[in-house]
């Protein structure tokens, strides 16, 4: 592979397009699936992106709940969720095939919107927020009273939520949950996804991405010392693995380094530049970066290579050291049998290795059991996301073990 000397893709670290008006506000609408209320049901919110950029994000998301979750859902999200829901199920319907199928949801309508029911919300945007990053930023991180108290008023009003549903961390939901009473769920896609691995999900009360509540359910999990099965690494990955994984590469470097994109970068408060600049103190020879898929940025980095691996199995194949931020990569690269070095604040980070020290947290027996624990126990099916009947039992704080054991099986179906 050649050096990035000769390479140079720009990376300044420059951010996105500076918009060039923010709107002080964006409406997003509730709706229900029932005139009627249902004995129970679950809120799930959207949180606005920014104008302009992104702006359905989560379709996906809003169009799988409404599916799935049926009668047992209250919608908050924006309006254009659900602009011409007949073009663009019938888009969906007629798409080639590709890696993200899964996501699709092929059983909705007009006729279902028109039956919903709609309540505006306004979610204010300070005037000096002027890049989309900036903007999405403080709708997650700050916690905006004056929305709290709206979405409060309107979940009071249907008086039998069960549970919020995220796909944020979102400091205005915390709030909401906090003095509702009602339990937050973090839900995301899982670091395992087609079309090379068996589709995982998130779910996690505390949050997601980082601030997860993963360390105290581990160390719950090992408190009840209960007798579970547990695998070999390589067991493992053949069980998660697909049958369209492609095969390994030689090594090639190192160190390899998972990079964010400008939100992440944001949001983590390490920039890709301070990142690499880590590794070069903490690691001799070459870095093997590879780019985030949502990376629009440009890098100019010397001294590094940039991998050009068709999947992120070959680009892990080719290190025998992973360096990121918070990265779901970091979880293949365990899967893999690597050393992984976290930055930040990732639910695998107790697994993780000290930079400083260059040790690992765990030794090679409980990171085992570790692995084992976060693929059958903290990670969920995919199938379970939007599963009414898997929340409620969620819902009910079961053992550790009775989560491991009932994950278990579903993957051994």
């Amino acid at each position: 592979m050649h050096r990035a000397q000769s390479f140079r893709k720009k990376m300044q670290i420059a951010r996105r397009p500076i918009l060039q008006r923010l709107p002080l506000s964006t409406i997003f609408l509730t709706t229900s699936l029932r005139a009627t209320g249902p004995t129970k049901m679950f809120a799930q919110v959207i949180v606005p992106t920014y104008p302009g950029r992104d702006e359905l994000r989560f379709l996906w998301v809003v169009h799988k709940a409404v599916e799935k979750l049926k009668s047992d859902l209250c919608l908050i999200c924006p309006s254009g969720y659900w602009r011409d829901v007949d073009r663009i199920v019938e888009e969906v319907r007629s798409a080639p095939p590709s890696n993200y199928d899964y996501l699709k949801s092929r059983d909705l309508s007009q006729k279902l919107v028109n039956t919903l029911f709609r309540r505006s919300v306004t979610w204010p945007l300070p005037d000096e927020l002027c890049t989309a990053e900036s903007a999405w930023v403080h709708r997650i991180t700050q916690e905006i009273s004056d929305v709290a108290k709206q979405i409060s008023d309107i979940l009071r009003s249907f008086q039998n939520t069960e549970a919020i549903l995220t796909w944020t961390n979102c400091a205005t939901l915390r709030c909401v949950s906090r003095d509702l009473g009602i339990r937050l769920i973090h839900n995301e896609v899982g670091p395992l996804r087609p079309p090379h691995y068996k589709a995982t999900g998130y779910f996690d009360f505390a949050g997601v991405g980082q601030s997860t509540g993963a360390i105290a359910r581990w160390v719950r999990f090992r408190d009840e010392r209960a007798n579970v099965p547990l695998h070999s690494l390589p067991e493992l990955a053949e069980m998660f693995l697909s049958s369209t994984s492609p095969k390994p590469k030689e090594v090639t470097h190192h160190v390899g380094v998972s990079l964010q994109d400008a939100e992440q970068e944001d949001l983590s408060g390490i920039s890709n530049a301070k990142l690499i600049e880590l590794v070069r103190k903490n690691f001799e020879g070459p870095i093997l970066c590879r780019l985030h898929p949502a990376q629009d940025t440009a890098l100019e980095i010397d001294d590094v290579d940039l991998d050009n691996s068709i999947s992120s199995i070959e680009f892990i194949s080719k290190v025998e050291v992973l360096v990121t931020v918070n990265s779901g990569i970091g979880v293949e690269a365990m899967l893999h049998g690597k050393r992984v070095y976290s930055l930040g604040d990732p639910p695998y980070k107790y697994n993780s290795c000290n930079l400083g020290t260059k040790s690992a947290n765990l030794g090679d027996a409980e990171s085992l059991e570790w692995v084992n624990w976060f693929l059958f126990c903290y990670l969920i099916p995919f199938e379970r996301l939007f599963d009414s009947a898997y929340y409620r039992w969620r819902l009910g704080d079961p053992p550790e073990s009775e989560i491991y054991f009932d994950n278990y099986r579903h993957w051994h179906r």
